[in-house]
């Protein structure tokens, strides 16, 4: 014992009092001891999940390799669909804008298309004729109305007729043709 107490560098003369040293270091050593042992068993679980994973990556890299897909591949596929979705939104734009001169020519198409032949209308009489020349005023047919080609208002109290004097029916005695103006959003047709 007394080497031991040479070496520490005490000298005990209590040989009880030296053995409790010796027990509190013990303890403190082994106390050490245990949370060394699990930091050491904690930092072997880490190291056992990143491996898991490192392989589970080397995996699904030789999978994407093994398929021919390439990152870069990926990549400049979605820089192309984000081009296309670009230009995409620009025509739809475009559309937005011009929307309204679409549906006029839609509307006109339709009304070109939903004009009644020749054997369907019934012939007018020769009062009526006369009424439309010298009056300028037309009664509709029956069973057709007027309606706007742009908004579709078929209301005969909002859709006036005027005068076009921009179109010569006949010279002598001078007569114009009527163009229609629609009350609810404006639009002039012939």
């Amino acid at each position: 014992m007394n080497e031991f107490n040479q070496n520490n560098g005490k000298e005990s003369d209590d040989p009880q009092e030296f053995i409790q040293t010796l027990t509190n270091t013990i303890k403190t050593l082994e106390k050490t001891i245990s949370a060394l042992t699990k930091k050491l068993k904690d930092a072997e679980e880490e190291i056992k999940t990143l491996r898991e994973e490192n392989k589970k990556l080397r995996e699904e890299n030789r999978d994407m390799e093994t398929r021919g897909i390439n990152v870069s591949e990926l990549t400049k596929d979605k820089e192309m669909y984000k081009m296309k979705i670009a230009e995409l939104e620009r025509e739809i734009e475009d559309y937005k804008k011009n929307q309204d001169r679409y549906v006029a020519e839609k509307a006109k198409s339709e009304k070109v298309a939903s004009v009644p032949k020749a054997s369907d209308i019934a012939p007018k009489k020769p009062s009526e004729v006369i009424k439309e020349q010298v009056l300028g005023v037309s009664e509709p047919s029956a069973g057709i109305r007027r309606k706007c080609p742009n908004c579709g208002n078929s209301n005969p109290a909002s859709i006036h007729e005027k005068v076009d004097k921009t179109r010569i029916i006949m010279e002598s005695p001078r007569m114009y043709g009527k163009k229609y103006i629609c009350g609810e959003c404006g639009l002039e047709w012939k």
